[in-house]
């Protein structure tokens, strides 16, 4: 467990596996349930000081998930002000409320997938991973066949007794899943032990789905959860915590990355681009998932790759990053390399960009030549 404080300004926690493999996808979820009630004690002692006015809990994996730590961890934020993306999310429940009479979240993530699809109501029985392993019923889910679009009921990728797993209709990125609980609650940290075993269960079904449907794409997975002041001020308004109880409702966001995330159009507008179908992502999800259901949702176990194996694999993952300036490609060190000290100190290397290949030029002075399309620099330069 790694702790730095600074108080008054921010508090960050993480909670850190012993592996450094330790993907959700390779976890069993005995111990993704040991890291929740992990996060939940955290959380509480963080809510306990008088100045933090949100806690934040993610989890970053990837590359792609702005992460500067390649071991896996979850990390905790608490911090002394409310974030704006979350005084909106609020004001529009409180709104939707007031307007409308009820959950904003209940009305969108819940309740249109638990009245429609496999006979499924709020007390209703879940099927258990520990029942599909033992085959004692068939995992079944909903196709899109099944599912009417008018009623949106298409989005859905997963359903149990304590969660509904959907694809938002307005959709953060491609293949985005919201979980949401089917128990009304604005405070994640309310969260019972049942609930907690089942989250642990969805968030090893979900990791190990797109880490074979998807290829093992980098993620970020967060919580959205109420204030932990009992006041808040809304517009100038205060906003008691039973106010906040009844509008308010966690939802944990599970957001796969990839390369191109954002353009130019996103940057400009502060709009979001997704390419395709809130339904057609679902569809995709719900047979990923459905597949490790059928295969008991068992971790999934990584074959060891040999060293010869990895060399092998290298110039190939190097390719995928960002392509270096000429000067500093590796391909160029060989021409230093068949040359001679006393060469290498009278003479220029010229790369020409339109073959691709050095040559040497005699230069007295050292300068750096340009010549057209050709570029000249010195050793110590390319080097």
């Amino acid at each position: 467990m790694y702790l730095q404080e600074a108080q008054g300004i921010a508090s960050r926690k993480t909670k850190i596996s012993r592996r450094h493999n330790a993907l959700l996808a390779l976890q069993k979820p005995e111990n993704i349930e040991l890291m929740l009630q992990a996060i939940i004690e955290r959380g509480k002692a963080l809510s306990a000081h008088t100045w933090a006015k949100q806690i934040l809990y993610f989890k970053q994996y990837g590359p792609l998930s702005g992460g500067s730590l390649v071991h896996p961890h979850t990390q905790i934020v608490s911090l002394p002000v409310l974030p704006p993306p979350l005084l909106s999310r609020l004001e529009y429940s409180l709104y939707a409320l007031g307007e409308h009479g009820h959950c904003a979240t209940c009305q969108a993530l819940v309740d249109p997938f638990v009245k429609k699809f496999c006979g499924l109501s709020r007390t209703s029985s879940r099927i258990s991973l520990q029942r599909i392993r033992s085959r004692e019923v068939d995992a079944d889910i909903p196709t899109a066949g099944e599912a009417d679009e008018v009623d949106e009921g298409s989005r859905l990728v997963h359903i149990t007794q304590h969660f509904v797993v959907s694809v938002p209709y307005a959709s953060s990125s491609q293949y985005c899943m919201a979980v949401a609980p089917r128990r009304h609650s604005a405070d994640f940290l309310d969260s019972t032990a049942e609930e907690l075993a089942d989250l642990a269960e969805i968030l090893a079904l979900l990791s190990q789905a797109i880490y074979v449907g998807l290829d093992d794409p980098s993620y970020n997975i967060f919580i959205r959860t109420r204030p932990c002041r009992d006041t808040v001020k809304v517009r100038g308004r205060d906003v008691s915590s039973k106010e906040i109880n009844s509008a308010f409702h966690w939802t944990l966001e599970f957001r796969p990355r990839f390369p191109a995330d954002f353009g130019g159009f996103e940057i400009a507008s502060g709009v979001r681009v997704v390419t395709g179908l809130p339904e057609d992502h679902a569809e995709e999800l719900r047979g990923f998932v459905k597949d490790r259901l059928n295969e008991g949702a068992e971790p999934i176990v990584v074959k060891q790759v040999s060293k010869q194996s990895a060399r092998a694999r290298r110039p190939s993952t190097y390719s995928a990053g960002p392509v270096p300036p000429p000067h500093k490609l590796n391909l160029m060190l060989p021409a230093f390399q068949k040359a001679s000290k006393q060469e290498q100190t009278s003479k220029n290397y010229v790369f020409d960009r339109q073959t691709s290949k050095m040559s040497a030029q005699s230069s007295a002075s050292g300068s750096v030549l340009r010549a057209g399309s050709k570029q000249a620099w010195t050793k110590d330069e390319l080097c």
